[in-house]
């Protein structure tokens, strides 16, 4: 099988299972994600992907609010992990 080579402009966004978001280990409100998204296809496009990780505890309005703000910004290219559990 193919291999899929990674973007280096994906955006990674963590959803934690208290509901903190986080991009880069810092964590964002909603707003502050949505301004980040806007920002980034301001200056890189539309083509830009998103990974959303959650783990088995990650509410599904939480990751609905990260993917609403995805679609806000004009961001489609979203994809779904699970973060590993921690050891």
């Amino acid at each position: 099988p193919a291999v899929e080579k990674k973007d280096p402009r994906e955006i990674v966004v963590d959803v934690e299972s208290d509901g903190r978001i986080l991009i880069s280990r810092t964590i964002v409100s909603i707003p502050v994600l949505k301004a980040i998204l806007r920002k980034t296809v301001k200056e890189q496009g539309q083509t830009i992907p998103v990974v959303i990780r959650g783990d088995g505890k990650s509410k599904h309005e939480d990751i609905k609010a990260v993917m609403d703000a995805c679609a806000a910004a004009g961001l489609w290219k979203v994809k779904f992990a699970a973060l590993k559990e921690k050891a």
